[in-house]
């Protein structure tokens, strides 16, 4: 009776091209699939599964399709971010500039991780031939100041990227869950970015619309205080012409610092003095 170890080392040694050497009965290498594919070195070892095997080449060629143009708009983003942060002018352009300078690196960490997950698929990464490219909005600005423009052609391109990573993880979630993982990571950071910029659009809204910040004599009682606190005329309210009467003014009728002649008051006492004097 031979034992396993028995089999194993009379197992035939073949070898191979490059000095490598495999036991015969192996399961046999794994080449690379697909009209892009190949190009690299055959892997040693048994067929791989998931998303990465043989059978599901058309799979990996759909989410290589996929990741492709997230790496192509990621890269769109870069140059369109880098180009707006140098352009902008005026106090509030230098604040989004900023801001854009900022994404430049995480937009172009989002586009490295795509292309590693392209190659890690079997596919190649484009070169700048092969990409093709689609922010109209996030183009320069007639006017370097027009801030608000640059503000809407960044979230138009968050939206489109947020859009399109969602498709990702929709149709990795069942065929390549480590895509779907990192489609979603790279999702949050689109929506953060987009959440943040709809802030900065607020702002310039806001300026805009009657009765919010910008105009605030209706509503807080700026400007104009004659309607709300009694600022500016005081005529209704008890400033300014003060004859109303029983007020400090005209102290005639109630005080009696005015004229003081009324009757039986120490203004006139001499009808007073003469009756006491004829009665004696």
């Amino acid at each position: 009776m031979t034992s396993e170890s028995d089999d194993a080392r009379g197992a035939e040694i073949v070898p191979r091209a490059e000095g490598v050497h495999r036991v015969q009965g192996e399961p046999t290498v794994h080449q690379a699939h697909g009209s892009r594919h190949g190009q690299g070195s055959a892997a040693v070892g048994p067929a791989p599964r998931g998303i990465l095997a043989p059978e599901r080449a058309r799979e990996r060629e759909e989410v290589i399709a996929l990741l492709t143009r997230a790496y192509s708009m990621e890269i769109e983003t870069v140059m369109s971010y880098l180009a707006a942060s140098i352009n902008l002018d005026g106090i509030r352009g230098r604040q989004i500039a900023a801001c854009l300078a900022d994404d430049v690196a995480e937009e172009l960490g989002h586009a490295r991780r795509f292309g590693e997950r392209i190659k890690e698929l079997y596919g190649v990464v484009p070169g700048s031939l092969e990409l093709s490219f689609e922010q109209a909005a996030l183009q320069p600005p007639e006017h370097q100041t027009d801030v608000e423009r640059v503000i809407r052609g960044v979230i138009a391109a968050e939206s489109a990227g947020i859009d399109h990573y969602n498709l990702i993880v929709g149709r990795t979630a069942e065929i390549d869950p480590v895509t779907a993982d990192m489609a979603t990571e790279i999702l949050h950071d689109e929506e953060r970015h987009r959440r943040r910029f709809e802030g900065y659009l607020r702002e310039y809204d806001d300026r805009r619309s009657p009765g919010r910040g910008g105009d605030r004599s209706a509503s807080d009682g700026g400007g104009d205080r004659s309607a709300s606190d009694g600022g500016g005329d005081r005529s209704a309210s008890g400033g300014g012409d003060r004859s109303a009467p029983g007020r400090h003014g005209d102290r005639s009728p109630s005080g009696g610092d005015g004229d003081r002649g009324a009757p039986g008051r120490h203004g006139d006492r001499g009808a007073a003095a003469s009756v006491e004097g004829s009665s004696r």
